[in-house]
């Protein structure tokens, strides 16, 4: 009875497994039939066309639960924020990008962060960092304009954009 099921199971699997080899037309076409250049007649039973490799299933990316998820400061004026992402394997991290915000002044950076681009941030002397936009109000951008004030004060103009949906906190030396 076990021998009747497993000629049964293999037949067809054979089926099966041979049916894409197959023309429209369900017959073999002379292509299909024509063995691969070096492979004898002996080899044939060993050597399998590539449409019927058996490679592993891929094995889902590990999960980024190792990610603190917290921002940090890797310098004074740059603040990095956690993408959501992470790169797996024996040396995992945590996918961070990095931007100017002059709020940012305690310098930490977690074990888990892969490498990251630090940006360049604008400064007013004397070495005060400059935000480099905030939203002023609904609708409102304001950017960094390059110009500096009495004692150091960051000069911004604003210009609207869609994007700014609530007004941020005013830079603390914004002039």
């Amino acid at each position: 009875m076990h021998a009747r099921r497993l000629v049964a199971v293999t037949s067809v699997s054979l089926v099966f497994l041979g049916a894409p080899l197959l023309g429209a037309e369900g017959k073999p076409t002379e292509e299909e039939l024509t063995l691969p250049t070096g492979v004898s007649e002996a080899g044939a039973c060993v050597s399998f066309p590539s449409e019927l490799s058996l490679s592993p299933a891929p094995i889902p990316l590990q999960s980024c639960g190792f990610c603190g998820g917290e921002d940090f400061c890797p310098q004074e004026g740059v603040r990095c924020s956690w993408q959501g992402t992470c790169e797996p394997g024996p040396n995992h991290c945590c996918n961070y990008s990095c931007q100017c915000d002059a709020a940012c002044t305690s310098v930490s950076q977690p074990e888990e962060a892969c490498s990251f681009e630090v940006p360049t941030c604008p400064q007013c002397p004397p070495r005060t960092l400059c935000q480099v936009s905030y939203c002023g109000d609904e609708g409102i951008r304001c950017t960094f304009s390059g110009t500096c004030g009495a004692g150091g004060c960051c000069g911004y103009d604003c210009a609207p954009d869609a994007g700014c949906t609530a007004p941020d906190p005013l830079p603390p030396n914004a002039c």
